[in-house]
């Protein structure tokens, strides 16, 4: 039986004799032996093997002949076979890189800015219309019902089980008091640090009694759906160059969305993929944490990158492809993180269909003349792992079905309202901040698949294509690598492919 080449032999066999592979061709049929042999037949040797190249090998007759008669088999590049409709990307929110050099009074601006565009959020709610400042209810008549808007400072639980909450706003601080037998008292369990939310109660002995709580939360909407029967794939956290790199189940994922796999069906839902988003931690990076580089096939950063271009260039140029680095790429671990950086990550650069954006970051697509496109919210999740072992309401959850953190965020405003929760550059504006509710959350981080739709937003936790490694286990992440999500936004359906077996 004849030895059939693949992407990465061909490119291996070529490079020990000099000679380049171009990421236009997909050699998958080819006889090995055949190609060598053509190759060695010619007096003066290719610089490229491209696709013209190969067509003129396709058309020795003489040669197939005496090789293979009539049973050779060339699989032409889907490149040439997929029809090329246009897919509409627009980028609505990136976040550039800022050097500027940060002071005291940059943090201050940050979390100011942050609480006057919330408390904006909270003020259009009916509850909230006539809610004063601390100072102004710290001067009216004790027991009188009151409604304020404030920033939490501080969460305690005393011995009886009541709850002391210490808040401000930019007037002044106070305290609020829940019951242990009030109805509020498991909001209370899932109340974070340095969230603003709207609370409703009496005032009296320099204590608010609350009766309830209001938080930004994101409104009913109508849910939008496309005019096109197509996909938007998403995937994260292929993790190239570690030694646990599922490397087979990711070449099942990119020759599925080549077409060259899979049943009728799945080949037929291949070819509406459209758009392809990989959220964050494209490599396994270099140093990322204490004793990495015992784990890592590929040690040099530069070349993670390039194998990873190696993979990419193979794709349909019709797929728009959209990627956000996470706290493994090579760039700073502060969010927001700017696009990959174009030296480091070039051969990413070299791929014609790809667009490099911050995280987070917010694009638009499907947009037609007849539909305004679907705005999907990219974050890679660093802060996930922090609400999943903090909030009593997601401990048990929050690392097998990520999907939950995000609903909770959403409720929240906020990617991240803890300080602790992450690591932040502060700038003009919050980047964690959701004031537009988008249509589309997207995040990874976690290596567990989920999805949900929440208020007719479409949450997709992307899974990853790497094996349970130390460092994760220690974090308690529970990975499901080789499934990945499609959403169709035609339908706004989920569906779910699985390349583990």
């Amino acid at each position: 039986m004849p030895f059939l080449f693949t992407t990465m032999n061909l490119i291996s066999s070529c490079s020990k004799i000099g000679i380049l592979v171009s990421p236009e061709i997909n050699p998958n049929g080819i006889d090995c032996d055949l190609l060598m042999d053509y190759i060695n037949s010619l007096d003066e040797k290719p610089f490229i093997i491209n696709q013209e190249f190969l067509n003129g090998f396709f058309s020795k007759n003489d040669f197939f002949s005496k090789k293979l008669g009539s049973d050779l088999k060339v699989v032409v590049n889907e490149k040439k076979i997929r029809e090329k409709d246009c897919s509409c990307v627009e980028v609505v929110k990136n976040h550039e890189l800022n050097n500027k050099v940060k002071t005291i009074n940059d943090w201050f601006l940050f979390y100011s800015n942050r609480f006057k565009r919330l408390k904006k959020m909270l003020d259009s709610r009916q509850e909230l219309r006539n809610a004063s400042s601390i100072s102004s209810i710290k001067k009216i008549q004790a027991k009188t019902s009151v409604s304020t808007i404030v920033l939490i400072k501080e969460i305690s639980k005393t011995a009886n089980g009541h709850y002391i909450i210490d808040v401000e706003d930019t007037t002044g601080n106070a305290s609020v008091f829940v019951s242990a037998n009030s109805e509020l008292i498991n909001e209370c369990e899932n109340l974070v640090h340095d969230e603003v939310i709207g609370v409703l109660g009496s005032y009296n002995s320099n204590f608010i009694y609350a009766s309830d709580f209001i938080f930004p939360e994101i409104p009913d909407s109508v849910e939008k759906k496309g005019g096109n029967d197509e996909y938007a794939c998403f995937i994260s956290d292929i993790h190239i160059g570690s030694i646990d790199f599922e490397k087979k189940l990711f070449e099942n994922f990119i020759e599925w969305l080549k077409g060259n796999s899979g049943t009728a069906s799945q080949k037929e839902t291949a070819k509406k993929v459209k758009y392809l988003f990989i959220v964050g931690d494209l490599v396994d990076g270099v140093g990322v944490y204490p004793g990495q580089e015992k784990e890592l096939e590929i040690k040099d950063i530069y070349k993670q990158y390039d194998a990873l271009a190696d993979y990419l260039k193979t794709l349909p140029e019709d797929i728009q492809i959209i990627s956000i680095p996470g706290n493994h790429d090579a760039l700073r671990q502060s969010e927001p993180q700017p696009p990959l950086f174009s030296d480091i990550a070039k051969p990413i650069y070299e791929v014609s269909n790809i667009k490099n954006l911050s995280n987070p970051c917010v694009v638009n697509i499907g947009k037609t003349n007849d539909f305004a496109g679907l705005n999907c919210l990219l974050y890679h999740g660093f802060t996930y792992t922090y609400y999943a072992s903090k909030v009593p309401k997601l401990l048990n959850i929050g690392m097998d079905r990520p999907d939950s953190i995000s609903e909770f965020l959403l409720k929240k405003r906020h990617l991240g309202p803890s300080h602790k929760s992450g690591i932040i550059t502060p700038g003009v504006f919050d980047p964690l901040l959701i004031e537009d509710v988008p249509d589309v959350l997207a995040t990874g981080h976690i290596h567990t698949l989920g999805y949900r739709n929440y208020k007719n937003v479409s949450i997709i936790a992307a899974s990853c294509f790497q094996k349970m490694t130390s460092f994760m286990e220690k974090l308690g992440h529970h990975p499901t690598p080789g499934f990945v999500p499609l959403l169709n936004l035609k339908s706004r359906e989920f569906k779910i492919m699985d390349f583990s077996s």
